[in-house]
Parts: structure tokens; sequence; C-alpha cells
């Protein structure tokens, strides 16, 4: 083979490694950039609805409004459910969108079924990770509920 013909090659390998490298790279940024965009999305959304579970659930322990409410925002664009605990670790409201897996069915409920409120029922202070669902990642926030004395009466989880 020519000398030529060698760099030429060898040139050509290069270039293909470097832009097989800098793709990985930029698709493992825009991941990162994606999950950020979520969970700042999901920061503003938990905030409003713990100022609504602060009235429904923290203030007036009604149960129907607050299985109601969590039935609307669950089954809104991206949100896979809500899930309302007692300070014991109890469900009390479980949205219908992870009751009723006709409605999703691309999702399982399961996973966010298994994620564990007792860390922010000690604490008090918000959760949030991501937990591999069967097709894709699911984000979820757990977040404490008070009372307006500012009194531990609960935890939810939004994912």
């Amino acid at each position: 083979m020519k000398l030529g013909t060698k760099l030429i090659v060898y040139l050509v390998a290069t270039v293909i490694l470097v832009m097989m490298v800098h793709g990985y790279l930029s698709i493992r940024q825009d991941k990162e950039n994606i999950y950020r965009e979520i969970r700042v999305g999901m920061r503003g959304l938990t905030r409003a609805v713990h100022a609504a579970l602060t009235d429904l659930y923290g203030d007036d322990q009604n149960l129907e409004g607050t299985q109601e409410f969590i039935d609307k925002v669950g089954s809104r664009g991206n949100i896979h459910g809500l899930i309302v605990y007692d300070t014991s670790g109890n469900r009390v409201a479980v949205s219908a969108s992870l009751k009723d897996i006709r409605a999703f069915p691309d999702l399982d409920p399961e996973p966010v079924f298994q994620i564990d409120p007792g860390p922010v029922l000690e604490d008090g202070k918000e959760l949030d990770g991501y937990i591999q669902g069967s097709k894709q990642p699911i984000y979820y926030r757990v977040e404490p509920i008070f009372n307006s004395d500012r009194q531990l009466v609960g935890a939810f989880i939004l994912a």
C-alpha cells in the first residue's frame, strides 16, 4: 500500500473515531439537559400540588377532596400519577392513573408504588430521583405535607 493511501486510511479512521466520540458525548449532554429541565418543571409543579394538598389534606383531612384533586392532576400531560401518604406511611389516596393501567398502558405503576416515603416522613425534607420504568425512566418527587401550623401530616409522591 502506498504512503498516501495509508495516510488517507488513518485520517478517515481518525475522523470517524472523533465523530463517534463527539456523537456519544453530545447525546449524553442532551440527556442530562432533558433531565435537568424535567427536574426544574417538576419542582414548580410540586409546589403547586403542595399548596393544594396543604389545604385539602393538611388542614381539613378531606380525603374525598384529596382523591378528586389527585385524580385530576394525575391524568394530565406527562404526569404518571400521585400518591398521598399519612404520617405512618400508609397510602390514603392514589391517583386513578396509577390504579387503572388501561389509562396509561405504556407506563407500569409498580415502580411508583415501590418508592419509599419514609425518609421524607422522618425528616420532613423533600426527596427526588429517577426510577427505571419498564420502557423509560420515571422522575419522581416526594414532598412532605404540612398543615397550616407547620406540623407534618403526611407526604405525597408525584411521578
